[in-house]
């Protein structure tokens, strides 16, 4: 530190610009508190308006190319309250100056109104123009000042005193496993051969063996495989496997039902091992078997079964192990057996009238799919106890009256909750018929007969709605909901949030978020009837026939009915008109 203000102080005595300014306290040369000499004393620079440009001109005097900071608030005086004279405040250079007594400045010499300490402005210079070094390397200043005094370092790829160089990694054999190396800008790129990957080709695919249960790895070319996101090999599997792995037992077979999962097994791929030894967590749950296949099935909410819910589906999780006999405590003969079993059931499905199940059994990582059932009912009262079917009918209910309707997930699993998405009223069987209208959007009621009703049971969701009818073609009405299934003892769910009110969203923007698709339900056809009173006029009537439609075993159950409307030209006496469901 002494050093470098007495080479400062040396120069002074020469005829020269660097004179007037100095660096003091700062860890180097090239930085600290700015200091002119004036009058015959040094004093320093307070920070007010301190600014780059007044730093650049401090460091171009001192012999630097430029400044790279201009510090503020005496940051070189490490917490020490040494007091300090200061000759010049509110310095405002533009940065092109000669000397820092040549800028602009609202005070003269000696005139200030700064704090005698921690106001010191400060600067760090610099010999890196801004053209120094290439576009490829850093600048790196020397401490001392002089115009070649700085350093170049350069990035990955490139080299030369200022950068301007271009490595060529080729000739450095960079690219392995007989790849094609390319030279690019500062890098390089390798093709690799088939069966190999990685930025230098360094990884052998088939090496070690992806391939399961004895399949061959074979190398392919990507360029010639039929999907995106190729592996760059193939495994040719050994007899009775299949998937990109051989990881698939083909032949065995699972079944989803909405109640349980249902595992058949070729006794092939367990060899001798009887039937009686493969048991799922719960041990008591054990395998059956016959000549050809064993077979093992479990509720879903059983025999150690887990559930997991995610954004898109309910995924049910089994493990199928064996029981170990050992020979005088320390050995067996029978080979260990570990099959995790899985069914999905998609959570956002639209399922109008029967599902067929689409699943397989996976040796070791078992993965099949199924869908969750649901009935819509029609209940004769508003304590949603009893429900209609064909040994009520017919039961007559006048026009502007309530319907007590309910949407309920049926199966083995009562831990599911259920939310009723979008509801409409159509006069055809069409969900998407353009005469029609909504009366639930995003679980919230958008009309005004519509009451959302609280159910003790969380796998039903109930709602009430007024009897109407159709003005135009008004022979039939139907009903159609969409619903989302989810994890009852969740309360950040879709389904406890319920309706959602918001002031932000208006009725036609949660018509447009009605469109996604649901677990779709239908009540409906309604018919009318013409019929005369005693008093010989003409009423009309509408008679609801609920016919329960048989389905497989793992969609809900619809039910429908029809809406009869009199014959055009004839009165209609309203205050008689009523719906009879039949």
């Amino acid at each position: 530190m002494q050093r470098s203000v007495l080479i400062v102080f040396l120069l002074c005595h020469l005829p020269s610009v660097f004179c007037q300014v100095r660096l003091t306290l700062g860890p180097h040369e090239n930085e600290g508190h700015v200091e002119v000499y004036h009058s015959g004393r040094w004093g320093g620079v307070c920070d007010d308006d301190w600014d780059i440009n007044d730093a650049m001109v401090v460091c171009r005097q001192l012999g630097y190319q430029s400044a790279s900071e201009a510090s503020v608030f005496a940051k070189y005086s490490n917490g020490s309250d040494v007091t300090t004279f200061y000759w010049l405040d509110n310095v405002q250079c533009s940065g092109n100056e000669s000397s820092l007594e040549s800028c602009p400045r609202s005070n003269q010499w000696g005139a200030h109104n700064c704090n005698p300490v921690g106001e010191n402005a400060g600067a760090v210079c610099s010999n890196c123009a801004r053209d120094s070094c290439s576009k490829n390397g850093a600048c790196v200043t020397s401490p001392s000042p002089g115009v070649g005094n700085f350093t170049c370092t350069c990035a990955v790829g490139w080299t030369g005193e200022f950068c301007q160089e271009d490595v060529d990694e080729c000739k450095l054999e960079t690219c392995l496993n007989g790849a094609n190396c390319t030279n690019t800008g500062g890098g390089y790129t390798c093709s690799c051969r088939d069966g190999y990957s990685g930025i230098n080709c360094q990884t052998n695919l088939c090496d070690p063996s992806p391939c399961q249960h004895d399949g061959v790895c074979v190398p392919e070319s990507r360029r010639y495989q039929g999907y995106q996101g190729s592996h760059g090999y193939r495994c040719d599997c050994q007899h009775g496997w299949e998937g990109t792995h051989c990881e698939t037992a083909s032949g065995v077979l699972t079944t989803c039902t909405k109640n349980r999962m249902e595992i058949d097994i070729p006794r092939g791929y367990i060899g001798g091992l009887p039937a009686g030894y493969l048991q799922l967590r719960d041990p008591t749950c054990n395998a059956t078997g016959n000549g050809t296949f064993v077979s093992i099935s479990t509720p879903l909410r059983g025999c150690g079964t887990r559930r997991m819910v995610t954004s898109d589906d309910i995924i049910y999780t089994n493990v199928i192990t064996n029981r170990r006999v050992y020979i005088r405590g320390i050995a067996t003969r029978i080979q260990s057996v570990r099959i995790t079993v899985q069914c999905r059931y998609p959570r956002v499905v639209q399922a109008k009238f029967h599902y067929q199940p689409d699943s397989r059994v996976i040796e070791f990582r078992d993965s099949g799919t199924g869908r969750l059932g649901f009935e819509m009912r029609l209940y004769a009262t508003s304590a949603f106890q009893r429900v209609y079917d064909q040994g009520n009918l017919p039961i007559r209910v006048k026009l502007g009256e309530p319907l007590y309707v309910g949407v309920k997930v049926v199966g083995g699993d009562q831990g599911l909750a259920v939310l009723l998405q979008t509801c409409r009223a159509t006069p055809s069987p069409d969900p998407d018929d353009t005469t029609g209208f909504l009366f639930v959007v995003d679980g919230c009621p958008v009309d005004d007969t519509v009451t959302l009703v609280p159910s003790p049971d969380v796998t039903e969701s109930r709602f009430t709605i007024r009897a109407f009818s159709f003005i135009t073609n008004g022979e039939q009405v139907f009903l159609h909901c969409d619903a989302i299934v989810c994890n009852a003892t969740d309360p950040q769910s879709r389904c406890s949030q319920g309706c959602v009110t918001s002031a932000n969203v208006t009725h036609a923007e949660r018509i447009r978020r009605s469109a996604g698709n649901g677990n779709h339900l239908m009540i409906g056809p309604i018919i009318g009837k013409v019929s005369k009173d005693n008093g010989g006029r003409v009423t009309s009537s509408m008679v609801l026939l609920f016919a329960v439609l048989a389905t497989s075993a793992l969609t809900g159950l619809v039910l429908a009915g029809v809406v009869l409307f009199q014959p055009a030209g004839h009165r209609c006496d309203v205050a008689s008109s009523h719906w009879t469901v039949a």
